[in-house]
């Protein structure tokens, strides 16, 4: 199971709307000499995001405001993951292919350096569309998917100093 804490930020009948990500940690970790949450979150910033987590039997009880964990199985993620960088390499390879023969067949006469740049344009192209059109998807999967599980309350502050 992959964790992930996130913001209680409202609750409605058997969903709990928890807000992830863009989260300041302690002043020790964001000098980098804590847990190291500061540097990875400068490291990728991101918007925060809201999302809907549906309240199981097994949920335990939340309350607005409450530092929670929520988790998303790893079989998911790793098939998301696979979606998102196998996807845009096949789609970008034939589009490569079929630029590649659409010059040999209508234009032989195009010059070699020509040709280079036709089909790197439409690969980058196509890769770029297809990449746009799942990351568009990703959130709304993520939500309908049913996924995400509420794991636990985290107890007391988010962010311990290593130091003794």
């Amino acid at each position: 199971m992959i964790e992930q804490q996130g913001q209680v930020v409202r609750l409605r009948k058997n969903n709990v709307y928890v807000r992830v990500g863009a989260t300041a940690g302690c002043p020790t970790c964001d000098a980098g000499k804590g847990c190291g949450g500061g540097v990875f979150a400068r490291l990728v910033p991101k918007k925060p995001v809201t999302l809907k987590v549906n309240i199981l039997a097994d949920s335990p009880e939340v309350a607005v405001g409450q530092q929670v964990v929520l988790g998303l199985p790893e079989i998911f993620f790793l098939s998301w993951t696979s979606l998102m960088f196998g996807l845009p390499l096949v789609v970008g390879l034939v589009a490569a292919s079929l630029a590649q023969w659409l010059r040999n067949t209508q234009f032989p006469e195009m010059t070699a350096i020509s040709t280079d740049l036709l089909v790197l344009l439409v690969a980058l192209l196509a890769a770029a569309g297809s990449l746009l059109l799942i990351r568009k998807q990703a959130l709304l999967s993520l939500n309908a998917a049913k996924q995400l599980r509420l794991l636990a309350v985290v107890p007391g502050a988010a962010c311990v100093s290593n130091k003794a």
